[in-house]
């Protein structure tokens, strides 16, 4: 069968988890069909300036823009071009990844079979976003994403229903988009990673690092350094002294924050890494901070297949099987998180074996396999 997937990153390149889901998904895909992919994007000016103020000049945006920044409009050109393009393809499935892609097949839904990976709730987790602003004191992101997620609660009311199919990452997802659409066919397709084809060695010397991965340009992953550095990290210097240190590894951070790690004591900047296996090797645990978000955290799967023992607020592995002592340290607040992460340097029993079950829930339950049954 051929079928054209439709995403709003390219395939091949890994540089987030947005852009693991997209892979993993288009391989799982590619292994029993004949597989195009298509990247539409809008390139107006004032698609252009839309995406620009939202991230740079925010008071702008809020001021001009009536619908969210990665949204296009259905009868755009680019989203005319891209329809058109799909027909001259001859599909006889479309799926789509990502909801912000449903403008770009809106003109042939209906005359080809669709389905769309959601992941998450473009609503729900925007509300999320929308609560941290306004902890951190900032109203304008605040009043932004508040919008942007009544904007998405009314287009996935609306425009779900045209799909003959919707995935998404977790059960706790699926309980979300069938609260408000409870007719829809809402199937559960897990976010996977690829197992390392060597175990880790135990590192040996220099002070316990703890590492934290993610794209620092997304909000909640510059919250969640902030967070640990400004609030938990004062906690672990009363009960640790000065023997660890933090690794914050991830490209795109704002000359703020890059300031904020530079200024402060044990706390280190990798910056991007593409080798993931060198930088999981410098590791004695995994630091998960995340205040907001939605979907499943890739990044504590990607954890758990290097073996490396994960601390995690109880929202930063939410839609994951997991117990807090079993697979992960869990610990919310900044007393809290770090409790959780003094019980993982005290303990080199606990680590081993929070590693143990981890590695062993992520190879039964979210290798490729998983993808592949649900998607041949």
């Amino acid at each position: 069968m051929k079928v054209v997937f439709v995403s709003p990153v390219p395939t091949g390149n890994v540089v987030s988890g947005l852009s693991m889901r997209a892979n993993s998904t288009f391989e799982a895909l590619a292994r029993w069909h004949e597989v195009e992919v298509a990247s539409p994007r809008s390139l107006s000016f004032e698609s252009r300036i839309r995406r620009w103020t939202h991230d740079v000049v925010p008071q702008a945006y809020k001021s001009c823009f009536s619908i969210p920044s990665d949204w296009e409009v259905a009868e755009s050109r680019a989203c005319r071009k891209a329809a058109l393009a799909i027909v001259e393809s001859k599909p006889e499935l479309i799926h789509v990844f990502r909801f912000c892609m449903e403008p770009f097949v809106s003109g042939v839904i209906g005359k080809i079979p669709s389905q769309l990976d959601l992941d998450e709730s473009e609503a729900h987790t925007r509300r999320r976003l929308a609560d941290l602003a306004r902890l951190n004191g900032d109203s304008v992101r605040a009043e932004i994403w508040d919008a942007e997620a009544e904007f998405y609660a009314q287009a996935e009311r609306k425009l779900l229903p045209a799909f003959e199919r919707i995935f998404v990452s977790s059960e706790h997802e699926r309980g979300l988009v069938l609260e408000v659409n409870p007719k829809l066919q809402v199937e559960l397709l897990p976010n996977v990673v690829s197992i390392p084809a060597t175990s880790r060695q135990r590192r040996e010397g220099g002070p316990f690092t703890f590492l934290f991965v993610g794209g620092l340009g997304y909000y909640p992953n510059e919250d969640g350094v902030r967070f640990l550095i400004r609030e938990v990290l004062p906690h672990l210097e009363l009960r640790l002294g000065e023997d660890f240190r933090v690794l914050v590894a991830g490209g795109s951070a704002s000359e703020d924050l890059k300031t904020l790690i530079a200024s402060t004591p044990r706390v280190e900047a990798a910056g991007f890494v593409p080798e993931l296996g060198a930088l999981y090797g410098m590791a004695d645990a995994v630091l998960i901070p995340l205040r907001a978000g939605g979907g499943t955290r890739i990044k504590a799967l990607e954890a758990f297949a290097y073996q490396v023992p994960v601390v995690s607020t109880r929202l930063g592995v939410e839609g994951l099987p997991v117990s807090d002592g079993v697979e992960v340290e869990i610990g919310d607040g900044a007393e809290g998180f770090a409790e959780a992460c003094v019980r993982m340097v005290e303990n080199s029993g606990l680590r081993t074996e929070l590693a143990r079950a981890a590695y062993e829930l992520v190879t039964t339950r979210f290798s490729i396999q998983a993808l592949e049954k649900t998607l041949r």
